[in-house]
């Protein structure tokens, strides 16, 4: 809300976390191979030293555009977690590792819920810029820790060269698409710039794929979507990011939208934090939890765990406060938020499980 305050615009706001989400899906997907070539923990430095400069460039930023360029640099943190992955595998034996995953996503659930309750506090008593210089800092921290602690990553030599370019394609194809469906509305269908955006997005998106098929060492291999543990790993981590992932962000905005809008209650960011706090409490005992289940079950049984649990509370959250006011509508998505509490680390555990089986 702070941001939507200074800025004027939620649109720009928006933006700010779809260029985040966006550059980040970019490099999440390419972590695992450029992780491989360079060095897991070389790249793990890379990326905690661009996100502790894009941090401090939204600090300090004047205007808009160097705000987004601060949070496109920030995006490219996104490559961490599939990192983490990678390095909990080289340096603990094979039957530790699913623990070790569950372990760490709980780690990542508690930084969230501090880091919720936190920002809260700055936000509310200082200003968001302050957010972005506790991000710098825990970024130096994390960079810090790493480079002292964890030992060199082996590294794979690559015969030939990688197509590069084709690699990355996929990112201005999504964000063409992206642009298409957030804009279309306010431009109009008919509009040439929705065309535009929508026709670049598909053409890029058909090249990226058709680049990847015809090379023989992609960045980024789409042949690998053949196998079915990979492809329904992918799948069900998309399904749950569309859904149970994106909680956080609207149960904040439910949370602090003006009263006036008639969704929101007007809260402060710190008590949006304080009422996350217990699902992401909830998550620090699912994360180990799942890596118990799948070094016994496999992740396929951890999966529909999960979703076993979450569905029907999301469910009997639907049947009690099943009404169509600012207040049912809250309390609704309020429930739906603690039922997946659940299922939050679940589906990321299986998907690492399911892709190294």
């Amino acid at each position: 809300r702070a941001l939507t305050d200074d800025l004027g615009d939620p649109v720009r706001v928006g933006w700010l976390i779809t260029s985040y989400l966006l550059i980040g899906a970019g490099a999440a997907a390419l972590a695992g191979r450029l992780g491989d070539i360079f060095g897991r923990r070389r790249l793990m430095l890379a990326m905690l030293a661009v996100g502790f400069v894009g941090s401090l460039v939204s600090t300090f930023s004047a205007n808009y555009p160097m705000l987004l360029a601060g949070r496109c640099l920030q995006g490219l943190t996104g490559a961490i977690l599939p990192l983490c992955v990678g390095l909990v595998r080289e340096n603990l034996p094979p039957r530790k590792v699913p623990m070790g995953i569950g372990l760490m996503i709980s780690g990542a659930s508690a930084g969230t819920a501090c880091g919720l309750v936190i920002g809260g506090m700055i936000v509310d008593h200082f200003s968001w810029h302050g957010v972005f210089f506790a991000s710098a800092l825990f970024a130096a921290t994390a960079f810090a820790a790493i480079y002292l602690a964890l030992p060199r990553s082996p590294r794979i030599i690559i015969e030939g060269r990688l197509d590069w370019v084709g690699g990355i394609l996929f990112v201005p194809a999504i964000f063409a698409l992206l642009l298409a469906i957030t804009s279309g509305p306010r431009w109009g269908l008919a509009d040439w710039r929705t065309g535009a955006a929508a026709v670049s997005g598909l053409t890029l998106l058909a090249l990226w794929i058709w680049t990847s098929l015809r090379t023989a060492r992609p960045l980024f291999d789409v042949r690998l979507f053949a196998n079915s543990q990979v492809f329904i790993a992918n799948a069900v981590t998309a399904l749950v990011a569309m859904s149970t992932l994106q909680i956080t962000l609207v149960f904040s905005l439910l949370l602090q939208a003006p009263t006036w809008t008639q969704i929101g209650l007007g809260a402060t960011a710190t008590l949006a934090g304080l009422a996350k706090l217990p699902s992401n409490i909830g998550s620090l005992a699912a994360g180990p939890l799942s890596g118990w289940m799948t070094s016994r079950g496999g992740g396929r049984t951890t999966m529909i765990t999960g979703g076993l649990l979450a569905s029907p509370q999301g469910l009997c959250a639907r049947q009690r406060f099943g009404g169509h006011n600012e207040n049912t509508g809250y309390a609704t998505s309020l429930r739906r938020a603690m039922g997946s509490l659940r299922v939050r680390n679940s589906p990321g555990e299986s998907r690492f499980a399911l892709c190294h089986r």
